[in-house]
């Protein structure tokens, strides 16, 4: 009953984390690029939000996977060399 108090409260987390950063992430693009989108019209802002999007992703993700293989490379060796072991 107690673990899944726990990994509902943990998961909570993990979604205003990732809310949280989703909303830092479009703060910045909205920052970086505002410049002369005022006066363009629903079309044209559209292929410059996507480019924004996809910038601002861009770095998060090689930083994401950069994060998983640092921290799962080790792990993966050593169940790799257990199973050839056995």
């Amino acid at each position: 009953m107690a673990s899944s108090s726990c990994s509902s409260d943990e998961s909570q987390r993990r979604q205003s984390l990732l809310k949280c950063i989703s909303a830092k992430i479009r703060l910045l693009s909205l920052t970086i690029f505002r410049g002369d989108d005022e006066m363009l019209s629903d079309e044209e802002l559209r292929p410059r939000e996507r480019k924004r999007v996809m910038i601002a992703a861009g770095p998060l993700c090689v930083l994401l996977l950069i994060l998983f293989f640092a921290f799962g490379a080790r792990p993966a060796v050593h169940a790799i060399k257990a199973f050839q072991t056995h």
